[in-house]
């Protein structure tokens, strides 16, 4: 089946050929291994807000002809913080919770920023470059939450009560499924997509903790894509409760992110809050009620690990390594236990090399990859200096 991808805000809709009418950013996507002829990179605002007040933004990534496409979603890294604005402390500096951060994390994952975000990650472009050069229009969300892709507004909301605003991660990795399967969402939201491409042909591509978007995706009940690349993947995030004494940092950001409440999604001033969330009536006054049980962070996260989802692709990509320097072991080797089950075809690759992210160093890799991805072609030859397939 054949849809029609064409965007456009806030009710105005014009073919991707016709963006530069309505100012938005449009600008040609440079790469020196790129082959195709021509492709473009576009900037979108979405309805969603970013804890420092702005829009949440994606970036939509395309070849310049207009014949029909694969389609794929691909979720940055990095995505994870918190920050007491108050006091003005927090995980990172520069936060990763800013409309900026989030748009230069985006570029530097196309092998476009100037400045190096993240220097445990080499981003090249090359998987970008592969993507295109394969025929495939890419989506990228640009997370401002620094919530690992968890929030959703009243289903998985975060510590409101602390801190003021929502995180809303998840609310727009599922956005970008909804643009691309159902025809109905774009009015509602004000997008509108009218590019050709195959509603059959979908790819979800998880870089990093990225990861995480596509485990919850999955937890949420999303109909999984055609094939699924997860590279260097956060699959359980338990490890980091289990020890805490070498995950501090990290720990008070999950706290605030992974929480339960009694009323989801209302605040304390909210007179419902009252009557939800004590164990006995308030007095008139406003007293004598007992137990105020609030929200409170949830320690068990292996609940939401990638391996306890159902999958169900057709083709499945894991790059792991066991010298990655930025995720605990057990977290990424959750994702090894993903098993035929999950996927009709798997193929994972541990790279044995130190780092982080490696589906978008070197153009030969990527293209070996991605023609995995979309093919089910196994590379037939090494993709590293030292690499073992397992």
């Amino acid at each position: 089946m054949i849809a029609l991808f064409s965007v456009a805000l806030f009710g105005c809709y014009k073919d991707f050929q016709d963006l530069a009418e309505i100012d938005l950013k449009d600008i040609p996507f440079e790469n020196p291994d790129l082959q195709s002829d021509g492709a473009l990179v576009s900037t979108f605002t979405a309805d969603l807000e970013c804890p420092d007040g702005k829009p949440a933004t994606f970036f939509a990534v395309y070849p310049a002809h207009s014949t029909p496409s694969k389609i794929a979603v691909v979720f940055h890294s990095g995505a994870f913080d918190y920050q007491d604005f108050t006091n003005e402390i927090g995980f990172h500096s520069p936060s990763r919770m800013e409309q900026q951060w989030a748009k230069e994390k985006v570029w530097e994952t196309l092998g476009m920023s100037i400045d190096t975000i993240d220097p445990a990650e080499e981003n090249t472009g090359a998987l970008a470059t592969a993507l295109l050069d394969a025929n495939v229009v890419q989506l990228y969300p640009a997370n401002c939450w620094g919530d690992l892709w968890h929030n959703q507004a009243d289903e998985t909301d975060n510590n409101y009560e602390l801190e003021s605003f929502n995180r809303s991660g998840r609310t727009f990795a599922y956005w970008m499924t909804e643009l691309i399967q159902n025809p109905n969402f774009p009015g509602v939201k004000d997008f509108q997509i009218s590019q050709p491409f195959d509603v059959n042909e979908v790819y979800w591509i998880g870089l990093g903790n990225g990861s995480r978007a596509i485990a919850e995706l999955l937890h949420r009940g999303v109909t999984p894509p055609k094939g699924i690349l997860l590279d260097s993947p956060a699959g359980d995030l338990q490890p980091y409760r289990d020890h805490p004494e070498d995950f501090v940092e990290h720990n008070k950001a999950l706290d605030r992110i992974f929480v339960e409440s009694c009323l989801l999604g209302v605040t304390q001033e909210d007179p419902e809050f009252r009557e939800e969330c004590y164990d006995s009536e308030l007095d008139t006054d406003g007293t004598g009620a007992t137990n105020l049980t609030g929200t409170t962070a949830i320690e068990t996260l292996s609940d939401y690990a990638l391996s306890n989802t159902d999958g169900g692709v057709s083709r499945l990509a894991i790059l792991w390594s066991d010298g990655d320097s930025q995720l605990p072991q057990a977290s990424l080797e959750d994702a090894l236990l993903l098993d035929d089950t999950w996927a009709e075809s798997t193929w994972v690759l541990n790279t044995s090399e130190s780092g982080h992210i490696f589906s978008n160093r070197d153009i030969n890799a990527s293209r070996q990859i991605v023609t995995y991805l979309l093919d089910g072609i196994e590379p037939t030859e090494p993709l590293f200096v030292e690499d073992t397939q397992e």
